[in-house]
């Protein structure tokens, strides 16, 4: 009797061929997604410092150099990814080239997510030629990097970088690794994963699926760790008390907000959005997660269990970190069903929907390469079935194969060309992104190293980042004075570059500090 082989059996397969495959597949969609990222950017928002970026990542590794801040928690939370980029960036960059450096190692993470999910969706293509589970692979990979909805505020900054990493991390919970190898290198990127992104933890559930499997130990283990201390960190900071009983957001707009965010801006700009929701009203939204569902449903019908399993991780994800982020960060800008059609016309579009909207695109892009259906006899497409020499070996049950549908192929060939028209063309943002307005920080560099010739090389000084004023409330933009809340603080000497930032020291806080940009 044969029996099935352990899940840690060796995979048997013609040498490191397949290893090399894949080491080179994932290489390349790291270096496309890296360019793609990069691309999607407008040239003026490379030079602008978002929010966290200039105020705590950059500003503390001034204070307390980049080791220092390792073991620095912003907010209850830790940030190693971002905190690693910017000490390098303070190491191997000059002051003027720090935004720049900056938003690449903000694209480089991304590329690195993108990497991951094209290993860890292996099992996912499996019944695939390889050919087209390459293709499906990378789109799969690149979904996160294409996604309309990120050009507003994620994309290219490192205080939104652990969006990305919480996407990847459905993939490498669920993906059984075929050697110890991948298996500790995917455990440091989880590891790495977990340290940057809180909400991570919400994925533990995922944890008892494949445990027999060994080779997932160490990933398991990795994101034990980093969730773990990421959990204490917050216990022990006053966030989470300031959260409890906040909840202001009536379920009416979190559903709307969901249509919105996760489905209507695949399709639409922001612009056309706000006026489709203007002349419908706020649930108009939904109506955009019809294809998605459909592709849900398909997938669940016609997919195997690896296929079936990732869908309904994504899905049910989806829908439950949007709600979770909405309702522990609550802002009247989110309560979409209450909102006015001028008020519409400018509805908040957040980063909170970066997850469900490329979940989205991911479903179906499964529901495209879920099997075909198998007709019941060869005579269906016109083959007769041979007859086994062997008369013992004959069965009168007509042996199952697969036919190919000339409709079905359209179908998709339509659906896949559709997909791809929609990503091509909110390619780049179509209008101003939070960034565009934002002060450019090179010539507020170079102003403030003009300045700092006439004053001490201890004297603080501000460069001002992007955004300069703080709007929950809907409506439309409206113009305000700059604050100097979110900006970077350095002395005159980091500023000259008299004296490097990788050692910390505390600068001459005079009033009022100078402040550019």
């Amino acid at each position: 009797m044969r029996t099935a082989p352990a899940p840690d059996a060796p995979i048997r397969d013609d040498g490191s061929r397949v290893g090399r495959w894949e080491r080179a597949g994932a290489v390349g969609v790291f270096v496309l997604a890296v360019v793609l990222a990069w691309s999607r950017m407008p040239a003026a928002v490379r030079d602008v410092l978002w929010a966290e970026d200039g105020r705590t990542f950059l500003g503390e590794g001034v204070q307390y150099g980049t080791l220092g801040t390792l073991t620095h928690s912003y907010a209850g939370y830790l940030h190693q990814y971002p905190r690693l980029v910017a000490g390098v960036v303070q190491h191997v960059l000059p002051v003027e080239g720090w935004a720049t450096g900056i938003a690449f190692g903000a694209v480089v993470g991304t590329g690195l997510v993108a990497a991951v999910v094209f290993v860890c969706t292996r099992d996912a293509t499996a019944r695939l030629t390889p050919g087209a589970a390459l293709a499906a692979r990378a789109g799969i990979a690149l979904a996160v990097v294409l996604v309309p909805i990120a050009t507003n505020e994620v994309l290219g900054n490192l205080a939104n970088v652990h969006a990305y990493f919480l996407w990847m991390m459905p993939f490498v919970l669920l993906h059984r690794p075929r050697t110890w190898a991948s298996s500790v290198g995917l455990a440091v990127v989880t590891l790495l994963g977990a340290l940057t992104e809180t909400q991570a933890i919400v994925f533990a559930p995922l944890l008892v699926l494949g445990l027999r499997a060994r080779r997932t130990w160490p990933v398991r283990a990795a994101f034990l760790a980093g969730a773990g201390l990421q959990l204490a960190v917050w216990l022990g900071s006053d966030r989470h008390r300031g959260q409890v009983g906040r909840a202001t957001i009536d379920l009416a707009s979190l559903a709307d907000g969901f249509g919105l965010n996760a489905g209507m801006t695949t399709f639409l700009s922001r612009a056309a959005s706000g006026e489709f929701l203007a002349a419908v009203g706020p649930w108009a939204g939904l109506l955009f997660l019809v294809p998605f569902v459909v592709a849900f449903v398909w997938v669940l019908v016609r997919g195997d269990r690896t296929q079936r399993t990732l869908a309904v991780v994504l899905a049910l994800y989806a829908v439950v970190l949007w709600c979770a982020a909405v309702v522990l960060n609550p802002k009247p800008a989110y309560a979409y069903a209450g909102m006015s059609p001028e008020f519409l016309r400018y509805a908040w579009v957040s980063r909170y929907g970066v997850f469900p909207d490329t979940a989205g695109l991911v479903l179906v892009l499964l529901a495209l390469v879920t099997p075909r259906r198998w007709s019941r006899t060869r005579s269906a497409v016109g083959v007769a079935a041979p007859a086994s020499a062997d008369p013992s070996r004959r069965s009168l049950r007509p042996r199952r194969v697969p036919r190919r549908p000339a409709l079905g192929t359209a179908v998709r060939s339509t659906v896949a060309v559709v997909l791809l028209v929609l990503v091509v063309v909110q390619f780049r943002p179509l209008g101003p992104v939070l960034r565009t307005d934002g002060p450019r920080y090179t010539a507020a560099v170079a102003a403030a190293r003009e300045a700092c010739r006439t004053l001490p090389a201890d004297r603080a000084i501000r460069i001002r980042s992007a955004p300069q004023t703080q709007q929950d409330t809907p409506g439309p933009p409206t113009r305000q004075e700059p604050t100097s809340f979110w900006s970077l603080s350095m002395s005159c000497a980091v500023v000259t570059g008299a004296r490097t930032s990788d050692v910390g020291h505390e600068v001459e806080q005079v009033r009022p500090v100078p402040t550019f940009g």
